[in-house]
Order: structure tokens, then C-alpha cells, then sequence
């Protein structure tokens, strides 16, 4: 649809919260009552039959609660989601955001690479629990804000091109570029508008929006974005959204926590500008933190063999003029302050 989400009144989402807390319980006490009234023949059913009946409710009242709350577990048929799950462990715990390397990254740290040790890989749809924080030693991405903004112009042009819209975003004339490499006059500006389409109103850059939701889930963040995926299109939604569909100050609110957000809490980043020597580097802390060893020949030998993802483009400063760079500047200023970037087009 080219129509934003519809809006859902704030005063509404706390009476619904509660609403869905309290339906595992509801459904719970239905069954107590109901249990004992069926009968098979005259006799009624044994207590294994009835401990057996507590369990299916249990279990379905809690499906049903984590499809409102978006648990990625629901979402395992999405092709990026396949064989990743929050349920379980990892001694590596990798969250990645799309347009940073994402496939290079988890191409090296499939099954093998550490040896008598486990990786689990976070994707675009799911976030950092609190137990991968506190027990796991963590490795996050990030990315210069404008190449970033760039690259996924430069991908949801692509798929225009071959789809006639893009796959999950909202189609919108920015994204329908007319030269092979998207550089000329008319598809930079169309870049340029881009920048505003996505953002609108918001006071929060895209790229700040996916790390906020990928790290500050326990907080009011997971209020505002967890109930919007809920409502405005179900377990998908969340790759549908952009900070212009948000209400502004709802995006402010994120704003807020991501400003109290410590990127030290995650034990070591890989920038996408120089994404095969922090893989290393952040490797090698990992075997001298945890002691578990990494086998490096193979690592070596997924670093040669693995693809980028790579979205079709020209250098990043043909397209930023001064007040489309400033303009990014303001909205992505976490990522500019906290991870040291000081240039809009190039590393930290």
C-alpha cells in the first residue's frame, strides 16, 4: 500500500497491554472451569488427561501473546529467519542490521567456526534479550549513517527495477530510478527526496531506528515499536516500517532512550567500512574473553570464498549536498557522536 498505517490512539495501547497480560490467565481459568465438565462416556477424564488439557492451554495462550508482542519465534518461514531462534544459546551472540555486511558476517560465523562453541545470529526482525547480555559475549554492526541511507535507497531501487515495487518497504517515486548505476541528475535527486520521504516528521534517522529496536527492548522503545508491528500488519511489519510512519513524538521517546543507550554493553563492533579486520579483531577478544577458540583456518577460508550483498550505486558524495548531509547529520547524531564518525561519506 502507498497509504501510511493507520494510526492507533496512544490512550488506547496501555488498556490493550494490560488486555494481553491478562489473556494467558483468562484462557487458564476458562479451562479449570471447563475441564472438569467433560466427560468421556460417564466417567470424566483422568488427571493426566487434565494436566495434559492445562499444558494446551498454557501453550496456546502464550502463541497468542507472542504474536501481539511480535516474538520473532512466529516469524521462522521469513527466508532471513530460517534457522535462527532467541530461544536458545549462544557463547557468540551476533545482532545484525540490514545494510551492514549482514551476509558476509554470518556466512563467516556459520556452524564450525568456533571450536566446542555455539553463535547465535539476530536478524533485522529480532533483538537482544537480557539473558544474551548477561550471559553471552556479544557482537554487534554499525555503519557510517549516510553510506548506510545510501545503500538501502540503492537496494529498494533495485528491487523496483525487477519487482516493480520494493519487497517490503512501501513503494514510493524515490525508489524508481532511471539510469544503470542510479547517478544521474534526476535519480540523485530523487535520492534526496528519499532522504525526507522515510524520515518525514521524525526527529530519529532510520539506521538509529533499527539499532534502537534491535538493543532497547525492555524499555518504553519495545511499547512503541513492538505495538505498532502488532497492529499495523502483523510479524512482518516491522520490515515495513520506517520512522516517518511513527508519530513524531513517539520517535522522540525512542530518541530519548537511545541517548541513554551505552554501546559499551555489547562486547565489540564491527564497522562495516573495515568489516573483515573487526571480524578479526573482534574474534581474537572473543578467544581471549571466553576462552573458546575460534578455527582461524577456517575462518580464513570463509573470508575468501564469502559474497557481499552489494547494492549497485555511485560513491556516496555525489549524492549528499550540503543540507541533505546536515539534515542526516541531526537525525543520526547517536551514531555520528557515539561511534566516531566524522565525515558523512567514509569510516569512523
Amino acid at each position: 500500500s502507498t497509504h501510511p498505517p493507520p494510526t492507533v490512539p496512544r490512550p488506547l495501547l496501555p488498556a490493550m497491554h494490560a488486555m494481553e497480560k491478562l489473556l494467558p490467565l483468562v484462557l487458564l481459568v476458562a479451562a479449570a472451569i471447563a475441564a472438569p465438565l467433560r466427560c468421556s462416556g460417564d466417567s470424566l477424564e483422568s488427571d493426566d488427561e487434565l494436566g495434559s488439557s492445562f499444558l494446551q492451554v498454557s501453550v496456546s495462550a502464550n502463541i497468542a501473546t507472542d504474536t501481539l508482542k511480535f516474538d520473532p519465534r512466529i516469524v521462522q518461514s521469513h527466508e532471513n529467519v530460517k534457522m535462527l531462534s532467541t530461544a536458545g544459546h549462544g557463547d557468540l551472540v551476533f545482532k545484525h542490521i540490514q545494510k551492514t555486511a549482514g551476509t558476509f558476517i554470518k556466512h563467516i560465523l556459520e556452524p564450525g567456526l568456533l571450536i566446542n562453541g555455539t553463535v547465535k545470529i539476530l536478524n533485522e526482525v529480532m533483538y537482544f534479550q537480557p539473558k544474551d547480555l548477561a550471559e553471552s559475549w556479544t557482537m554487534g554492526v554499525i555503519r557510517n549513517p549516510c553510506e548506510w541511507l545510501l545503500s538501502k535507497w540503492a537496494y529498494l531501487a533495485g528491487q523496483t527495477a525487477r519487482l516493480g515495487h520494493p519487497q517490503f518497504e512501501k513503494d514510493m517515486p524515490s525508489v524508481h530510478t532511471e539510469s544503470p548505476l542510479k547517478d544521474s541528475p534526476e535519480d540523485i535527486q530523487k535520492f534526496r527526496q528519499f532522504v525526507r520521504d522515510v524520515h518525514g516528521d521524525s526527529p530519529l534517522g532510520w539506521q538509529s531506528y533499527w539499532l534502537a529496536a534491535g538493543y532497547l527492548q525492555d524499555n518504553r522503545t519495545d511499547y512503541i515499536l513492538t505495538d505498532a508491528r502488532a497492529l499495523h500488519g502483523g510479524e512482518l511489519a516491522f520490515l515495513k516500517m520506517e520512522p516517518a510512519d511513527y508519530a513524531p513524538e513517539d520517535m522522540a521517546t525512542v530518541k530519548q532512550e537511545l541517548e541513554l543507550f551505552d554501546p559499551d554493553i555489547v562486547n565489540c563492533w564491527v564497522r562495516t567500512e573495515d568489516v573483515e579486520g573487526d571480524m578479526k579483531a573482534c574474534l581474537t577478544r572473543f578467544e581471549q574473553d571466553t576462552g573458546t577458540a575460534v578455527n582461524w583456518t577456517l575462518f580464513d577460508e570463509r573470508i575468501t570464498s564469502s559474497d557481499h550483498n552489494p547494492s549497485e550505486h555511485a560513491a556516496c558524495n555525489v549524492y549528499y549536498d550540503q543540507e541533505t548531509e546536515d539534515y542526516l547529520r541531526h537525525l543520526e547524531s547517536f551514531i555520528f557522536d557515539r561511534f566516531q564518525y566524522q565525515s558523512c561519506c567514509g569510516d569512523a
